[in-house]
């Protein structure tokens, strides 16, 4: 059976709690209008979020999101199938697709969700980022062909 909420207010039950949050927040001075406004750093990062689940919205209700997915699953289907056709264990040719899917976020500032916090708060410039970024790629490639395919011969996956 349905909660009887979101039928009654037509909103989910997460937004009535932050609604209900941000009123006991308030009606108790826990926080004061001028407090909010003075943080800048963090409206901005609500507007950039906002910007990008907007556009993130907009891209999949014009079915551009599943098309670039079944695009992504034929590239990575059409790379995995001739690595394997050149001899590659197939296990290990699907670790190493999820391992460097996850380090792409160094690439790029806003490649990672928690980009947009660092760079709005001020916590890094972008010249240090790529710098820091580029130690920390390399050190995780490093040891995942090291460490990692030794760890991978170990178990058997190749």
């Amino acid at each position: 059976m349905a909660p009887a909420m979101p039928s009654v207010t037509a909103r989910s039950g997460g937004i009535i709690v932050g609604l209900g949050l941000a009123a006991y927040l308030f009606a108790t001075q826990a926080v004061s209008w001028k407090d909010l406004l003075k943080d800048q750093a963090a409206w901005d990062t609500v507007i950039w979020f906002s910007v990008i689940i907007s556009l993130a919205s907009g891209l999949s209700s014009l079915r551009f999101i599943s098309w670039m997915t079944t695009k992504l699953e034929t590239t990575i289907s059409g790379f995995g199938a001739t690595a394997i056709a050149a001899g590659a264990p197939p296990m290990m040719v699907a670790i190493c697709f999820g391992i460097f899917s996850n380090l792409m976020w160094g690439n790029t500032e806003y490649g990672g969700g928690s980009g947009p916090i660092y760079f709005a708060q001020g916590y890094f410039e972008r010249p240090r980022f790529y710098r820091i970024n580029f130690c920390v790629v390399t050190f995780n490639v490093i040891l995942i062909f090291v460490v990692g395919l030794a760890w991978w011969k170990l178990l058997g996956y190749y």
